[in-house]
């Protein structure tokens, strides 16, 4: 358990910040091949430790079941596929009964992200009681500093307030997810916004991230940071560690 923690799962976070953050950065090409490297020395430890045994350490443990959902989010980079003692290991622990209760208890946060997306599709339609739905009647929404609607807003009136009056200075545009994060009870949606405001002719076009801390399955706080590392950062340190937590529900694009 501690080794899917503290070596495999370290280097797989930094591939999906460099896939999810870095990717149109000048020199990310150059880097990812690195961080990918990075990522397979321990999966060459971990397979020859694993050798031929179904499981780490004899019988099917918590270990097991935390390493298969560290792994597991290597799937979409293809690394996992180069080493198929561990993508048998992989497909094994998917098919334990104790995986398949840990996804089904998660599959609320896939609810919770669809209720995220549709508050922004609201948002781009300028339906204010459309993008209220998914929020907690107390919701509180805090906005930095330099945002064009700064402060902190309580309650369905406050925040139909400060949504009707950002959304009424747009002429034209969207503010559409790219991907989500998920840490604990908070989801991260990283965010790229494209407008032009009324009586201008320039757009805007920037990048930043929300934080939506859901409550029995309604959102209690949104959270703006104008830096979408800011926001993974804060988010994280709230994030409890479970050995029931599917790698799939933790970043997901789109």
């Amino acid at each position: 358990m501690f080794a899917a923690l503290n070596t495999i799962e370290p280097p797989i976070f930094e591939l999906a910040n460099a896939r999810l953050l870095e990717a149109d950065k000048p020199w990310s090409k150059e880097r990812l091949p690195l961080v990918m490297d990075r990522v397979r020395k321990p999966l060459h430890q971990l397979s020859a430790r694993l050798g031929d045994a179904d499981w780490l350490d004899g019988e099917f443990s918590a270990g097991d079941l935390m390493m298969v959902s560290v792994l597991l989010r290597l799937r979409a980079s293809g690394i996992l596929d180069e080493f198929p003692k561990l993508a048998a290991y992989v497909a094994r622990g998917e098919a334990r009964p104790a995986y398949k209760r840990a996804f089904d208890a998660q599959s609320a946060v896939f609810h919770e992200i669809e209720a995220v997306k549709e508050t922004y599709a609201a948002i781009n339609r300028n339906d204010v009681p459309g993008a209220l739905k998914a929020l907690d009647p107390q919701i509180e929404w805090i906005e930095p500093p330099d945002f064009p609607t700064p402060g902190t807003y309580r309650g369905h009136a406050e925040v139909t307030g400060q949504i009707s009056k950002g959304r009424g200075t747009w002429a034209e545009g969207t503010c559409e997810p790219e991907s989500f994060v998920v840490a604990g009870d908070k989801i991260v949606a990283l965010l790229h916004v494209r407008v032009r405001l009324k009586d201008h002719t320039e757009w805007i076009d920037g990048r930043f991230a929300d934080v939506h801390t859901f409550r029995n399955g309604k959102v209690v706080q949104v959270r703006t940071f104008g830096k979408r590392q800011d926001a993974l950062e804060w988010a994280s340190q709230f994030a409890a560690r479970s050995e029931m937590s599917p790698p799939e529900v933790r970043t997901l694009i789109g």
